[in-house]
């Protein structure tokens, strides 16, 4: 028998001692409509996206505590990682369990795993099925979570599972009514109002001589249809998002402009939105960008007064009900006066999260004309 095969029964057997006595078998239903039976709550989660923590956290009061092993922390904003690591400390301590791709299965096997938490959608699935049958060959079950393939569709079912095989459905469940009341709201308003929609060009994390993303029709494209607004990638952006032509985006002319961004941006690269972010440096970013992305710039959404810049893990994240009340905002400010999405992200700091989310979220560089 060779080390690796030693490893995967010695983990199996691990596996079986660590369960609870008389924990009763949980039943979950993941982000990739797969049905998912754990042995009992899951005490030693691996997470394959570290920037899942926030997730998990909402979930679970002791999740620092639940957290055997992170991937791909390079993806987790180092602000939001800095914070988390100094309210927990627990977490600086996990080991990293990164492979080539994907974590690695010897790595979460080391840590005595009973849980992987992979990122993202059906398509996900096939991407990671040799990873998950090894790892279900020795008893640690997979499940998916969604917050970026189509947040829209998929937040709300990946936190009832985060829930369920955590042991908390009930926290989740306090959650997702509220993320589905604030949702409702704004689609009952624009169904009574029936207001004309929008043309919106929603760039991807823009750069000044990067490409011209854009969602499709599906994943954050869904949110700007819900927020009222028609996304001009969607009859032409056959995936979640792609690239569209100079002479496409020109020719559409979209009545708002909206560029996601980060802290990984410096002024002069892209747009500077996130945790930690001063208003002050967000409005020097988008103006700067703005100011050598002619194409852009040329837009009538810039020309008057409708681009926005806004941060880019609101996409990326459990908390993409902010991202949605803010399209709303932008795209119908009149029907929209009276929805502050900072307030929301304040109430979800203060009812949700153990770490506080503050910085500059958004940013309006005004009208140009």
């Amino acid at each position: 028998m060779g080390r690796f095969q030693r490893g995967l029964s010695a983990a199996a057997i691990t596996f079986a001692l660590a369960l609870p006595l008389y924990a009763a078998p949980i039943t979950v239903t993941d982000a990739a409509g797969r049905v998912v039976t754990l042995p009992g709550p899951a005490q030693r989660v691996v997470l394959a996206e570290a920037r899942q923590i926030p997730a998990l956290s909402i979930v679970a009061a002791d999740f620092d505590q639940r957290i055997a092993g992170l991937a791909a922390l390079k993806r987790f904003d180092t602000e939001l990682q800095r914070d988390y690591f100094a309210r927990f400390p627990a977490l600086a301590a996990v080991p990293q369990v990164d492979g080539d791709r994907l974590p690695s299965a010897e790595k979460i096997i080391a840590a005595g795993a009973d849980l992987l938490i992979l990122s993202g959608g059906s398509d996900s699935v096939a991407n990671s099925a040799a990873l998950a049958e090894m790892l279900e060959s020795v008893g640690i079950p997979t499940l998916f979570v969604d917050f970026r393939a189509d947040p829209y569709a998929n937040t709300v079912p990946s936190i009832r599972a985060l829930g369920a095989a955590l042991g908390h459905p009930e926290r989740a469940e306090t959650y997702v009514d509220y993320i589905e009341a604030h949702r409702q709201h704004i689609l009952d308003r624009i169904a009574e109002a029936q207001p004309e929609r929008p043309t919106v060009f929603l760039q991807m994390q823009p750069q000044v001589d990067g490409p011209l993303t854009a969602p499709g029709a599906a994943g954050v494209g869904a949110m700007i249809e819900a927020a009222g607004g028609r996304n001009i990638g969607a009859e032409v952006v056959p995936g979640i998002f792609g690239p569209l032509s100079a002479e496409y985006v020109i020719a559409a002319d979209p009545q708002v402009w909206i560029g996601t961004g980060g802290t990984h941006f410096g002024i002069g690269r892209g747009i500077v939105t996130g945790p930690d972010v001063t208003p002050d440096t967000a409005r020097a970013s988008i103006d700067a960008f703005l100011d050598a992305a002619p194409i852009i710039s040329g837009l009538s959404a810039v020309r008057t007064g409708r681009a926005y810049g806004i941060w880019h893990n609101y996409l990326n994240t459990s908390l993409n009900i902010v991202a949605l009340e803010m399209l709303a905002t932008w795209l119908h400010p009149n029907l929209f006066a009276d929805l502050s999405p900072e307030a929301t992200q304040a109430e979800i700091n203060r009812r949700f999260l153990p770490v506080p989310l503050n910085g500059t979220m958004s940013v309006h560089p005004g009208a140009t004309e």
